[in-house]
């Protein structure tokens, strides 16, 4: 699947797409038994590995693999999430770290750190640049070129902006856990990938601005069901209002 000492996916059919994301989230889902004693970021980094070179150089599979790509970036967030001192020692505190896949470790703590805050915010990031397109396209004679494919450039924006406020959902959900929550430090790490899913959501119009921004977006994604209601909005609220201050600092 991938041509040996390059890192850009070829000879890809859009069920292998489907297959490695696939693939890529079932490596983040809960394990409760056969836990690592201490944790591993190298899965993670490994999965974002395999989803940054798809984005950025067949953009052709990924835009009908998307639903299931959102799903595994909103999957990320729970690797963060260490358990909160009201969740106690019992059984409440194993609930929350059987969460986890079995590569992170068994200790509040062992949830992953801001290195891997980082490298989650800038794969996030990457869904929005100029990604490739391979298409086939003929020249004059009606032949396909050498090569069979023509490489352009273009975005995701578009598409992105479909799925991507269920992926801020998830991150508020995460934060706003009465039970658990992700560190203040890893928050600041990812949220310049969540600003750009902001950018990428305002851009393809389907941020309907009222009393703030981001107002109306989040509910057809279960902003706000069930009751964390309250603490859910205040997280969307800030995670917005940061978003819409950083993009307006200094202008005007």
């Amino acid at each position: 699947m991938f041509e040996t000492g390059h890192k850009k996916p070829v000879g890809l059919s859009e069920q292998d797409a489907s297959e490695i994301v696939l693939g890529s989230f079932a490596a983040l889902l809960p394990a409760s038994t056969g836990r690592d004693p201490q944790t591993h970021p190298e899965p993670l980094i490994l999965v974002l590995s395999i989803c940054n070179s798809l984005v950025r150089h067949r953009r052709d599979l990924i835009i009908n693999v998307l639903p299931h790509l959102m799903k595994l970036y909103s999957r990320v967030f729970n690797l963060f999430v260490q358990p909160r001192a009201v969740a106690g020692s019992g059984k409440l505190r194993s609930i929350i770290i059987n969460r986890r896949p079995n590569w992170l470790g068994p200790l509040d703590e062992d949830c992953l750190d801001v290195n891997s805050a980082a490298a989650v915010a800038r794969s996030i990031s990457t869904l929005t640049g100029r990604t490739t397109i391979r298409r086939g396209k003929h020249d004059d004679g009606s032949k396909l070129r050498s090569s069979g494919m023509e490489r352009d450039l273009g975005s995701l924006v578009g598409q992105l902006s479909k799925h991507a406020p269920g992926v801020l959902v998830a991150y508020t959900k995460a934060v706003a856990d009465p039970l658990a929550g992700i560190p203040i430090a890893a928050r600041r790490e990812i949220e310049p990938g969540l600003f750009a899913l902001c950018e990428a959501i305002t851009a393809g119009g389907k941020a309907q601005y009222g009393k703030g921004p981001g107002e109306g977006v989040g509910e057809a994604f279960g902003l706000g069901e069930g009751d964390n209601a309250d603490a859910e909005y205040e997280v969307w609220v800030d995670l917005w209002q940061r978003w819409s201050k950083k993009r307006y600092a200094g202008q005007g």
